[in-house]
């Protein structure tokens, strides 16, 4: 974004320079004591204007990019998107999914969704199958990790998508 900001300061000075310079050789060449100054001055400021309105055209162009991709809403914890790699794969290991289910046991011993509570089993196909669900969706810069698995019944995570679960509870 600074550079984009820079591009567009920087242009305007330009156009500024060049339009006085375009002036004042127009000046000097009306008066006929120096047109052999005033002519090429009016050509490198044209020039100077063309450059300068450019530089402004670029640097609105790489603002705008720069706005619209800070309002994503995929900032990582540092305000950037984590890289895919940096997020690791988009499903969770078999390992990652059996600590989440562990982790879902309630005190007799039986796995619950994080948000309806409804048993969970590892029957596929039902409504209560066990899903590892991310908590902050992958489609959002959630990473692959134990932290950021939610032990949810089938019917829970398809409803979530991709919402944080926040989100998903203000609907």
């Amino acid at each position: 974004m600074g550079l984009a900001v820079g591009q567009i300061v920087g242009g305007l000075a330009i156009t500024i320079g060049g339009l006085t310079g375009e002036v004042f050789g127009g000046i000097t060449s009306a008066t006929g004591i120096g047109a052999a100054i005033g002519v090429p001055a009016i050509a490198v400021s044209s020039g100077l204007v063309v450059g300068g309105v450019g530089n402004i055209a670029a640097g609105i162009q790489g603002l705008s990019q720069a706005l619209m991709s800070q309002g994503s809403g995929s900032k990582g914890p540092q305000g950037t998107a984590p890289t895919a790699t940096e997020r690791g794969p988009r499903r969770f290991s078999p390992e990652q999914r059996e600590r989440g289910l562990e982790r879902a046991r309630d005190a007799d011993g039986v796995p619950r969704c994080e948000h309806c509570g409804t048993e969970l089993t590892t029957k596929p196909g039902e409504p209560n199958t066990y899903e590892a669900d991310h908590r902050i969706p992958y489609s959002r810069g959630g990473p692959t990790m134990d932290k950021n698995l939610d032990p949810t019944c089938r019917t829970c995570n398809r409803s979530k998508g991709a919402q944080t679960p926040e989100e998903w509870r203000r609907r």
